[in-house]
């Protein structure tokens, strides 16, 4: 969206409202970006004459970066809103139009009804995807149709559905990216628990990542709150994302926090090496991070028949021991 073409397409609805000699007056300035203003002024006579009011729908100014300052800006200014006989229909939160200053207007909130499950997999129609993709897709979208009619064109213009829809966060980023925008509002060390998260293999609970990060719960709880990609499970109360799609997409963001991620988990890890934990995941942490030599000594024969217990009990024992024979 950009100004001029607003600007045109206010200009050719506003000529449907007006009368014909005074659109004919304005023919010559159509491409003007001032000849709104006129228009608007002559729609603004019939309003209060008439004591009727025109509703504008305004959909995907949320799209746009906050830090595309001026776009945002011309575009809004096309706009009358805040004047008598006039409102709008904006999608999106309030915090997505810092520049309204909505808190000076009367705006209220309306949240649109998500589609469930059954109507998400009528929605998407496609024979090529399995129940596993459906709750993925439909969890990943939070069943708002507007996603998911973006991810039906994509999987119908795919000649394999089922690989586009396992790498949604490639194919589809704008449908994260807008989740992601909740983050706008934290401060860098609040992302660590993002990061965390995402890198970590093993799950975190609002305790755990207290304890990780040296920080009180009540700020963990409140990050966690804020951010409307993340859930906690009432039973566990692990931190999980919402999908799996979010979870890599978080992965690619916070790249660069990577590294420290895993440099906290082995110091945390190392404290209980022979935990089912750490015995899972300290010689991949190590190995990431280039410490063959600690990974090597971690290895010791002691750690290997445990690492054979833990994989025995989880059901993985032939798998493992085929590996560490290779070993």
């Amino acid at each position: 969206m950009t100004p001029e073409f607003l600007a045109k397409d206010l200009l050719t609805q506003y000529e449907l409202r007006l009368p014909a000699d005074g659109a004919n007056r304005l023919e010559a300035e159509i491409s003007d970006l001032a000849a709104t203003r006129k228009y608007l002024f002559r729609i603004s006579k019939i309003a209060r004459k008439s004591h009727c009011c025109f509703f504008f729908i305004l959909d995907g100014l949320d799209c746009l970066a906050l830090n595309e300052t001026k776009t945002r800006q011309e575009i809004l200014e096309l706009l009358p809103i805040g004047l008598p006989f006039f409102k709008f229909v904006i999608s999106g939160s309030k915090s997505s139009y810092p520049e309204l200053k909505l808190d000076n207007l009367t705006a209220r909130n309306f949240l649109l009804p998500q589609l469930a499950l059954d109507e998400t997999r009528l929605l998407l129609n496609s024979s090529d995807l399995e129940d596993s993709d459906f709750r993925y897709l439909h969890k990943a979208c939070k069943g708002i149709p507007a996603k998911l009619v973006a991810v039906k064109r994509l999987l119908r213009d795919s000649p394999d559905p089922r690989s586009v829809a396992r790498r949604l966060p490639d194919n589809l980023p704008t449908i994260f990216q807008l989740d992601w925008q909740s983050t706008d509002r934290l401060k860098e060390q609040d992302l660590q628990c993002i990061a965390v998260l995402a890198h970590e293999q093993n799950p975190h609970t609002i305790s755990s990542l207290s304890e990780l990060l040296d920080k009180p719960q009540v700020e963990i709880e409140d990050v966690v709150r804020k951010i409307s990609f993340l859930e906690v499970d009432d039973r566990s109360q692990v931190i999980s994302f919402l999908s799996e799609g979010h979870r890599q997409f978080a992965q690619r963001q916070l790249q660069a926090m990577k590294n420290d991620v895993i440099e906290l988990a082995v110091r945390r890890l190392s404290k209980h090496p022979v935990s089912k934990e750490a015995l899972s995941t300290l010689p991949t942490y190590l190995s990431a991070l280039g410490r063959a030599d600690d990974c090597f000594t971690y290895l010791s024969p002691e750690h290997i028949e445990k690492m054979l217990e833990v994989h025995l009990q989880c059901g993985r024992g032939a798998y493992c021991g085929r590996r560490l024979t290779l070993l």
